[in-house]
């Protein structure tokens, strides 16, 4: 959570302006939450499963060497090739569901946020319809998962009593033609039913790697994203005296907001930039401390370009009280 917090940091405002809150909420808890499960409860499994099959293996072998291969082969299927094959059917739907979930958060935040003016403009059912229509949404991917992982169960429970049996006629075979005697029989059969313990769970874990791994994406895609604008720093220190806009052009992806735009903002004067809405007078502002880098022409602070201005004396110069202001629950003067 610090790394992933820290690069939000790195990244706001301009790369997470219009992204929804409630994704970047649920990678912050419920994504790394999931991450505990491969830690705690998906290495220590395996590290088990491989010990105790492979003591089980040499165990079973002693008796004979076609009881070890088959053992071998019992474990291998029940404890990798039915996980490998149930996850790589079912991580897209992982995927699917923790989107699914990020966009649930951000309605359920948005709708909250908004509770006033949901209540004000009557729109309450309409929003109940939405949350109802987004939870049957997330309800059948959970059922998706659910089906999968009681098919993964019902394969895995198969197998073993495949392998059981298998092992059963085989060491009869065996004992009834003298390769063996009656107790390494009856211990062999015995030993290979109970020992699936550890590679049962084995397959029981990738149901829940399905969502584990897709929250890893989730949260490795967030750390590998770049900041589209980099703090300057061992520049020389700047005092105000003037700011201009030069010739600037500026646009969101293909949606050219501002276009050889200029103004001169003096020292010690009140300017007002007034427009209809979409205008770029937002955006403007935003570029003056800079949020984000110009596509064309220069801002300048005190007649240097900010590209060449330290970020720590740029927001020591300049104040910005935005459009969506957040009042942190805490007294007056510490949100000051």
């Amino acid at each position: 959570r610090h790394k992933v917090f820290k690069v939000l940091r790195t990244l706001a405002p301009a790369k997470l302006e219009g992204r929804d809150k409630g994704n970047l909420i649920a990678i912050l808890t419920s994504d790394i939450e999931l991450l505990e499960v491969f830690y705690a409860h998906t290495i220590s499994p395996i590290a088990i499963a491989v010990l105790t099959c492979t003591v089980m293996v040499v165990f079973i072998g002693q008796f004979h060497l076609l009881a070890g291969i088959l053992a071998a082969a019992a474990y291998i299927t029940v404890g990798a090739v039915i996980p490998l094959i149930n996850g790589k059917r079912g991580g897209s739907e992982g995927m699917t569901f923790r989107n699914a979930f990020g966009d649930m958060n951000s309605f359920v935040l948005d709708a909250l946020r908004g509770l006033d003016e949901t209540i004000q403009y009557g729109c309450g059912e309409k929003q109940n319809e939405t949350m109802r229509e987004k939870s049957e949404e997330l309800g059948k991917i959970q059922k998706q998962l659910n089906c999968m992982e009681r098919r993964q169960r019902s394969a895995t429970n198969l197998c073993i009593w495949a392998f059981s049996f298998a092992m059963l006629f085989m060491m009869s075979g065996l004992y009834a033609g003298g390769y063996v005697s009656f107790d390494g029989m009856l211990i062999s059969v015995i030993a290979m039913m109970g020992s699936f313990g550890p590679t049962a769970a084995l397959s029981g874990l990738s149901n829940n790697l399905n969502q584990t791994l897709a929250s890893g994406e989730r949260v490795l895609s967030l750390l590998d994203e770049k900041p589209q604008v980099e703090d300057i720093t061992g520049k020389a220190p700047a005092v105000f005296t003037e700011a201009q806009a030069k010739h600037v052009s500026f646009a969101y992806d293909d949606e050219q907001i501002l276009d050889d735009v200029s103004l001169q903002m003096p020292h010690g004067k009140i300017i007002g930039i007034h427009g209809r809405s979409g205008s770029g007078k937002s955006t403007l502002l935003k570029l003056l401390m800079r949020f984000w880098n110009t596509d064309r022409g220069e801002i300048c602070i005190s007649g240097r370009n900010i590209q060449e201005i330290n970020t720590s004396d740029l927001r020591d110069m300049e104040s910005y009280v935005t459009q969506e202001t957040v009042l942190f629950h805490d007294s007056i003067a510490n949100n000051i």
